[in-house]
């Protein structure tokens, strides 16, 4: 990972803005799950859970077992007919008084060392990028790519997503669609392999089973 960060860093400005180095969120960056935590959080929250439709939680656990990509664009269903406004208000007094991500240590040294160095950054996440909002505001050159919500005029949530389903082949269309080469790219699970596939460098997190497979010269497992 050093010989890597070295080797980063002597690249120069120009060369630095030619490509992306890209994040998994979940399991990547941090032990949690940061949409099911925070749907749990409400759920079981006296005061605040009139804000999602808890009565959908088993099927969608059972969902992330049998249809993970699929889940994702399931998840959105907890939150028809909740605003914006209330949405955004919701995330950020969960990030102050309940969450704090459990930090994989040296993942989270590559992440703070690329943005401080000022190379391009992303995370590309199966969760909604709103739940991202308090931490772009630690992290300011940092950019996350998730779900979005669907809205009607009056920006109530419709239950449904909107734009690219970020999981999966998904990870890799949002990629691709940014128009620059991946040079580092780290994930975790069987749904991050299409974009890891892009990168000069996949670092892979946790569990092999699921990409033993797959050669890399320039592979990386932490």
């Amino acid at each position: 990972m050093e010989k890597l960060l070295k080797e980063l860093k002597s690249l120069s400005r120009f060369e630095k803005g030619k490509f992306i180095n890209v994040f998994d969120a979940d399991g990547t960056l941090w032990i949690d799950d940061i949409a099911d935590e925070f749907a749990l959080y409400l759920i079981n929250c006296p005061k605040n859970a009139h804000y999602i439709d808890g009565s959908l939680w088993d099927e969608y656990k059972e969902m992330i077992t049998t249809d993970p990509v699929g889940a994702c664009a399931f998840y959105m269903k907890f939150f028809k007919n909740l605003s914006k406004n209330r949405f955004h208000e919701l995330v950020y007094e969960w990030w102050e008084n309940i969450f704090t991500p459990r930090w994989i240590a040296p993942v989270k040294k590559l992440l703070i060392d690329l943005i401080s160095d000022d190379f391009e950054v992303i995370i590309v996440t199966g969760s909604p990028r709103l739940l991202f909002s308090p931490l772009l505001d630690t992290y300011k050159n940092l950019k996350v790519y998730g779900m979005e919500f669907k809205e009607d005029r009056n920006h109530i949530f419709t239950g449904e997503y909107s734009g690219i389903l970020s999981a999966g082949n998904g990870k890799k269309e949002i990629l691709e669609s940014l128009g620059k080469p991946v040079f580092i790219c780290v994930g975790n699970s069987k749904p991050d392999l299409p974009m890891l596939k892009m990168s000069e460098f996949p670092i892979f997190v946790g569990e092999t089973d699921w990409h033993e497979d797959w050669k890399h010269p320039n592979k990386i497992i932490l």
